[in-house]
Parts: structure tokens; sequence; C-alpha cells
């Protein structure tokens, strides 16, 4: 049985779920969060559009920092999945 990105989130976020929430401002700031904090951090939720960075330089730059990020990617938007290079599953708006 294969499992859908949705199913995934759902399992990702309810085991993230009882732990803290890391918001931030800027992309920068994000990835400094997620650099000093990656061990207390169990899942990223993306926008596939944002300012002052692309999402393939984000997930690149959360992935070298730790190639078992649960990352999910939520967009209104058609993401290709070659474009996100098995780094992250696409979730697609509405859920």
């Amino acid at each position: 049985m294969t499992t859908t990105a949705s199913e995934k989130f759902i399992a990702a976020f309810s085991s993230a779920v009882a732990t803290k929430f890391f918001p931030y401002q800027t992309v920068p700031d994000g990835l400094a969060i997620y650099e000093q904090r990656r061990d207390d951090i169990a899942l990223v939720l993306l926008d596939w559009t944002m300012e002052g960075m692309s999402s393939e330089e984000v997930l690149d730059r959360l992935w070298s920092t730790n190639s078992q990020s649960k990352i999910f990617i939520i967009s209104g938007y058609h993401i290709p999945s070659e474009d996100l290079a098995d780094k992250a599953e696409a979730l697609q708006k509405p859920l």
C-alpha cells in the first residue's frame, strides 16, 4: 500500500504536535533557528513561495543541516516532484 503525502503529514504532525513551535519572521531567521535547534524540531512546514530565498535553496540548507528532516511543502500551486528531490513531501492547498 502506498502512503500518500497527506498520510505522511498526519503521522509526522501527530508525533510533533506535543512539542514546541518555533515561528519565525524571515527565511534566514527560520534557518538560523533550525540550525541551532535541529534536535528539538520534529517537523518543518514551508510554503513553496517565500521572500528572499527560493524553496529549493531552503530545502538544500535544511537537508544539509539534517538529512533526516521531515519537511512538508504546503502550496496552492502544483509542485513537480523532481523539484523536491526526495527532500520533502508536497501538500496541495486547500488541505
